[in-house]
């Protein structure tokens, strides 16, 4: 159905070549070792941005005509009390009315025969089930015995209610001569969440199904079926309906699929000739500067937004335009202009009549100010920012800023010190940023996940997920996203490797000069981390060299405003420094520490000078120090607290 709509869009398309549709229909390919890059909710999603979605759901006409299979017809036979499919076909139906039973079938996103009931677009997810499925559902499951067969278990909207089950027997489908593939995280959060109530069956799903009849049924199974293939078509209705979808919105809606796909450009050649069929208008700069940006042209892409904002137009549209011009802005360290704008778009956004619209827009506004307050000094405030994005994004059913203001504000967690809060947070989306971003903005993930694992004390599953973040801004052309996750590697290479950890922060510098802007929190992080380096090598003169160096970067005119824990971290450094030379001045230097870190309510880096300041004088385990740590997981302090680590570096490996 996804190849369907896609075909049938390209069909008028006047802008994108075979080249282009090629590389999006590969994205729609299965594998044995992973789901593809473009699913079919997230297909019609894209589109639908650009086109009608009543039109697009019209590729649900493909399952008109079909033949039932085995399964179809077992689950027909089976003493199951009740039938509940995600799949909008009737072939459960057809195969009961064929094997002479009345079944009837509970489908929870809706019926091709129903095109109003269709739950296909990632939007319609976020909300969960319409209340009347849902019940229905709820009773169906509810303390019950449920068998689950054919199954992914991706659906965020169904997955929750299955845990009313009284138990749970999931059939993992295993091909014949293969390996079965990755359970799904979901299903195992669901698994963990029943514990004993949960059994795992991993099975050839035919086979296992064919079992659970009598002989009897079997054979009435095999007389049931016809084996003819049936070559589904679409209604000649649903073509008409497509090929009249406006020509322009048409350009552009290929054009988001090229950039979900990572080929920004071959979107921007596409868009630039739609714009000079079409002609110019704000949607179609708007994505022209989102190309931009993917292809690291900054500057071009805030002239394209800032012209978009200028276009007369709908408030929506100059609303996102000054939004995404204030974020290209940002990523510049250019936070002065970036508020300007995000101020002015706040006063358009009122003006939005659209409810949808003006939350998302809300969300991207918000989610933006919180990025800019976190990254200098005001975590409070970004805290509440990303509180209040996620709220709007809730509000839009807009699953990609639920992604971003989820993972972002992850990180103010991470940096208070409440780890496992920041750890379940990003559990939340993991598995929808890795299904669903666009792979310009996958990296931010594992990178927050790998940061919070490696600052728990377990450096070896954050160095995985942050070479995976490394990884992937590589292939996608964050240079952002590999500097910091580079940076962040050399940082837990500390303890392992020093020359290894001297490689990741090249990485990270070559990162910056690829960037080729200012990116002045990462730029004052790396110095600050040569700084800890050398400390770790025992070098004196060059841990003050580099200390100087990042105050003199803080004092600098090119600083984005205020970043007091760099201030805190550079007094942990010099305090760090005094303890590992013996000097005198190391207990006031780590108090100094200690109460900077206090006063901006970094609570992991309080405890951390805390067992310095117990390093530095001995005597017993301080047992009220050592709780809060076990508690609050700071594994590199329980660590020294136990006496399980005695070596003479005790690194800084937060911020």
């Amino acid at each position: 159905m996804a190849r369907a709509a896609v075909d049938l869009i390209w069909e008028h398309s006047q802008c994108f070549g075979p080249d282009a549709r090629r590389l999006v229909l590969s994205a729609l390919q299965w594998s044995t070792r992973q789901e593809p890059a473009l699913r079919l909710e997230l297909v019609l999603e894209l589109l639908a941005r650009e086109l009608d979605p009543k039109v697009l759901v019209g590729v649900f006409g493909l399952l008109e005509v079909g033949e039932p299979n085995i399964n179809h017809a077992a689950l027909a036979l089976s003493d199951a009390r009740r039938i509940v499919t995600t799949n909008q076909d009737l072939l459960l139906e057809d195969a009961a009315r064929r094997v002479g039973r009345r079944r009837r079938v509970l489908h929870l996103h809706g019926r091709f025969d129903q095109p109003r009931s269709i739950i296909a677009l990632l939007s319609q997810y976020v909300d969960g089930l319409p209340a009347p499925t849902s019940d229905a559902f709820t009773k169906a499951v509810d303390g019950r015995h449920v068998v689950v067969v054919g199954y992914s278990g991706r659906d965020r909207d169904v997955m929750p209610l299955l845990a009313y089950a009284r138990s749970i027997r999931w059939i993992h489908h295993k091909p014949v001569g293969r390996a079965p593939g990755k359970l799904a995280t979901e299903v195992e959060v669901l698994r963990a969440q029943l514990g004993a109530r949960f059994t795992l069956e991993i099975a050839e799903t035919t086979s296992f199904v064919r079992r659970q009849l009598p002989i009897a049924a079997q054979r009435d199974l095999m007389r049931s079926l016809t084996g003819r293939h049936v070559r589904p078509t679409l209604p000649p209705q649903v073509r008409r309906k497509y090929s009249m979808l406006p020509g322009r919105a048409r350009e552009l809606a290929i054009a988001r699929l090229l950039l979900h796909v990572d080929s920004p450009v071959l979107a921007l050649r596409g868009i630039r000739k739609a714009r000079r069929i079409h002609g110019e208008t704000a949607d179609g700069l708007m994505l022209e500067a989102d190309a931009l940006l993917a292809l690291n042209r900054r500057s071009d892409a805030v002239a394209s937004y800032h012209r978009a904002s200028m276009l007369v137009g709908d408030p929506g549209t100059r609303c996102a335009a000054l939004q995404n011009e204030a974020h290209a802005l940002a990523n510049s360290s250019d936070y002065r202009t970036a508020r300007e704008r995000l101020d002015e778009a706040n006063r358009v956004r009122q003006r939005v009549t659209d409810r949808r619209s003006r939350f998302r827009l809300l969300g991207r506004i918000a989610s933006l100010r919180g990025r800019m307050k976190g990254m200098t000094d005001d975590e409070a405030g970004a805290m509440r920012d990303y509180a209040r994005a996620r709220r709007a994004f809730r509000s839009a059913r807009d699953l990609d800023g639920i992604v971003e203001s989820t993972t972002f504000g992850s990180d103010m967690l991470r940096s208070r010190g409440r780890y496992r809060e920041a750890l379940a947070q990003l559990g939340e989306i993991f598995e929808d940023s890795e299904l669903y971003a666009r792979p310009f903005a996958r990296a931010w993930a594992p990178f927050y996940r790998g940061s919070t694992v490696g600052a728990m004390g377990d450096p070896q599953a954050g160095l995985a997920d942050l070479s995976k973040a490394a990884a992937i801004g590589r292939a996608s052309g964050n240079d952002q996203a590999v500097a910091w996750a580079e940076v962040m590697i050399a940082n837990y290479l500390r303890e392992i490797d020093l020359d290894a950890a001297a490689e990741a922060l090249r990485r990270c510098a070559d990162a910056l000069s690829a960037y080729g802007g200012p990116m002045f929190q990462c730029e004052a992080r790396l110095e600050w981390e040569r700084a800890e380096l050398a400390r770790a090598r025992g070098d004196e003169p060059a841990v003050r060299s580099h200390v100087a160096a990042t105050r003199r970067m803080l004092k600098s005119a090119n600083a984005p405003g205020r970043l007091p824990y760099m201030e805190a971290h550079l007094l942990a450094i010099e305090a760090e420094l005094a303890r590992d030379l013996g000097r005198a001045s190391a207990h006031r230097l780590l108090t100094n520490a200690r109460d900077a870190y206090r006063a901006g309510r970094w609570a992991a880096c309080v405890a951390r000078v805390e067992v310095s300041l117990w390093l530095l004088h001995d005597g017993p385990c301080p047992a009220g120090l050592l709780k809060r740590c076990l508690r609050d997981g700071y594994g590199y302090e329980v660590e020294r607290l136990e006496g399980r680590r005695m070596d003479l570096y005790y690194a800084l490996h937060t911020l």
